[in-house]
């Protein structure tokens, strides 16, 4: 880490955080997955986690939807946090690069023989978007910053994502914008927003 690596943050998004959750299927030496968050409500990242899953997952969409349900409790907790203080949110946006599991948290609940025996208490998020207190939005891996919280990656696309969550703002289009990626969200229990082709 070099001397020119600090951290610039602003609020310049502070009504519609965004929030970027991975994870990395059985990369620990015990098969456990690993998972990664990247907070913004601006330039910069305002938290930056990562940790290793509690439980052995059978498959990289069940480690994704581990990830969405253990990460999103740090997210809203922060968010909560703040409405308590009365700070009003036009949108929370999850971004997520796993459009298997945006499927099964659409639905709600497992389905197909591979995915019976994943616990419900991942689908408590499906409630949330139900509700319209938050968005799931998929985006490409190539644009999911919080891929360097849960593995190794290449140089060029590690210098990519740490210069968007120090808030370089040469880098500051390494975030994609809502617009790019919104057939691509979900809004249960609504007919737009849909994911297409699933």
């Amino acid at each position: 880490m070099s001397t020119h690596d600090i951290l610039e943050l602003d609020a310049s998004m502070f009504s519609d955080p965004k929030i970027y959750v991975d994870a990395s299927y059985a990369t620990n030496d015990d098969y456990k997955s690993q998972s990664g968050m990247v907070m913004f409500f601006g330039r910069g990242s305002f938290i930056c986690r990562s940790h290793k899953q509690h439980i052995n997952v059978k498959s990289s969409t069940e480690s994704e939807l581990v990830a969405l349900s253990d990460m999103s409790s740090v997210a809203l907790g922060v968010i909560y946090f703040l409405q308590e203080f009365g700070v009003q949110f036009n949108s929370v946006t999850i971004y997520q690069d796993n459009k298997s599991t945006m499927k099964m948290l659409s639905k709600g609940y497992p389905d197909g023989k591979y995915s019976r025996h994943i616990n419900i208490r991942s689908y408590w998020l499906k409630d949330l978007v139900q509700r319209n207190e938050l968005q799931i939005t998929y985006i490409s891996t190539n644009d999911m910053c919080a891929d360097i919280m849960t593995k190794a990656i290449p140089g060029r696309i590690f210098r990519r994502f740490r210069n968007s969550i120090l808030g370089r703002i040469e880098e500051i289009d390494a975030l994609p914008q809502v617009n790019q990626h919104k057939k691509d969200s979900i809004a249960i229990g609504t007919t737009t927003n849909s994911i297409e082709g699933l």
